[in-house]
């Protein structure tokens, strides 16, 4: 049987890259069933966009983020496979094909993910599974299978950043093994404005995964995820929290003696005001 591709455009006021991420899943050579655009609550012009598009299906919510727009595709989906594909982002021509070949040729696994190609700053860098893991975690650069996914439990809506990150965890528990294709698909356009920009939903997100993985999370993701939020709370200007998460990280691992050294400049407030820039308060 041929896969059927559901192909879930989340979009928050982003009508003026919309459209190509549409055209580039128009133009693949192996067609998808279907095209869901989920506006988060956009108040520019996307749904006249998406009005350009006739053969685009496209649905409204009150913002509720980027997961719940995803998890809300998902369930109205009516193909076996689903990409998720960010609305300031394009798949390659090819990718849909690629894909359907890989899954032909792989019909009892669940995940396939691929390259990418980043374009930051005007210049364009090429990435694959074997030397950059990142890289099938970022949305449009993997199909799942929309039963797989649905078992999963789908997106934690609870978080605003590292979803992706927190999903493709709960792939690996559960066993399954992605397959990698060699291939480019996805061109990934890195934005400044995203959540990643955000260190109270960074923050918040990796306490949130810590807490629901606790027993699950190896050693080296529990340091990281530590020292990131030990820093982050240093720029916050929480010195007794940063050194809460740094002294976590520090002790995770011992040899790690930059993160000691974080860990007693959280002693010396002067010193880390000085050392670490702050967060900026919003107007």
């Amino acid at each position: 049987m041929e896969p059927e591709f559901s192909v879930i455009i989340p979009t928050y006021n982003r009508a003026a890259t919309l459209f190509r991420a549409i055209e580039s899943v128009i133009n693949q050579t192996y067609p998808a069933k279907e095209i869901l655009v989920m506006d988060d609550g956009s108040s520019d012009n996307t749904r006249e966009v998406v009005e350009g598009f006739p053969q685009v299906r496209y649905f409204y919510q009150e913002n509720a983020g980027v997961s719940t727009a995803r998890n809300k595709g998902a369930e109205i989906a009516t193909g076996d496979w689903l990409i998720f594909l960010d609305s300031d982002d394009e798949l390659m021509n090819h990718t849909l094909e690629k894909f359907s070949n890989s899954i032909k040729a792989n019909p009892t696994s669940k995940v396939f993910r691929c390259g990418l190609i980043l374009v930051k700053n005007d210049k364009e860098y090429s990435y694959f599974l074997s030397t950059e893991i990142f890289v099938g975690q970022i949305p449009g650069s993997f199909a799942i299978s929309k039963t797989f996914f649905q078992a999963l439990g789908g997106y934690d809506q609870d978080l605003k950043f590292g979803e992706n990150t927190e999903l493709f965890f709960r792939v690996g528990w559960s066993g399954e093994v992605s397959i990698h294709l060699e291939e480019l698909g996805l061109r990934y356009f890195q934005q400044g404005s995203g959540a990643s920009s955000n260190l109270k939903n960074v923050t918040e997100a990796l306490q949130l995964i810590l807490a629901k993985h606790d027993s699950l999370l190896n050693k080296r993701v529990k340091r990281l995820y530590n020292q990131i939020l030990g820093v982050n709370y240093l720029r916050f200007r929480q010195f007794a929290e940063a050194r809460k998460f740094l002294l976590k990280a520090y002790l995770l691992n011992p040899m790690k003696i930059d993160t000691l050294g974080r860990c007693l400049i959280s002693l010396i407030p002067v010193l880390a005001r000085r050392l670490y820039t702050p967060i900026p308060e919003k107007k």
